[in-house]
């Protein structure tokens, strides 16, 4: 489904596991409580959509524009979100282990009390992002631009072998 509109729908609670979502129109939708494991939004734009509580294991959201979207505790384990856009999103509570999120752009994004365990963030902008709580154990942050990040204690960490990154802010 290339290229479909759906913007400004309400789609709460339905189920798209697998769906194919590529380069689709979704933004200012509501996917509140959607089950889409394993689908794929590869380049869609879902500025200002909402995910609160979904389900999208194994998603994929590479290239994807998500300004703005809120995935409050959503569930994203292994999810790709490689060269998104996810500038002022709101991923407050959101499981995200696991994650790939490689040149990414979470700048001034809500990742308070997200799980991000094993998450790879290489070479993604966290500038003035919200990580207040967040669990980061094993999130790898080498290239990452973390400039006005808040909510870390950044004494708490060791920067060993490119896991966590550059020298603290």
């Amino acid at each position: 489904m290339r290229g479909l509109d759906l913007s400004d729908m309400n789609l709460d609670g339905a189920r798209l596991t697998r769906a194919r979502l590529n380069d689709a129109h979704l933004e200012n939708s509501s996917f509140a409580r959607v089950l889409a494991d394993d689908s794929d939004f590869t380049g869609a734009n879902l500025e200002a959509a909402d995910f609160t509580y979904a389900g999208l294991t194994r998603a994929k959201f590479v290239g994807a524009r998500a300004d703005g979207a809120i995935f409050h505790k959503a569930s994203l384990p292994n999810a790709d979100l490689s060269g998104g856009s996810f500038v002022l999103a709101k991923l407050r509570k959101a499981l995200l282990g696991g994650v790939k999120a490689e040149s990414s752009d979470f700048s001034n994004a809500d990742l308070s009390e997200a799980n991000l365990v094993g998450a790879n963030l290489s070479h993604s902008n966290l500038s003035g992002a919200n990580l207040q709580e967040a669990d980061l154990e094993r999130v790898n942050m080498t290239g990452c631009n973390l400039s006005n990040v808040t909510g870390v204690n950044w004494a708490h960490f060791a920067f060993v072998g490119g896991l966590g990154g550059p020298s603290t802010p």
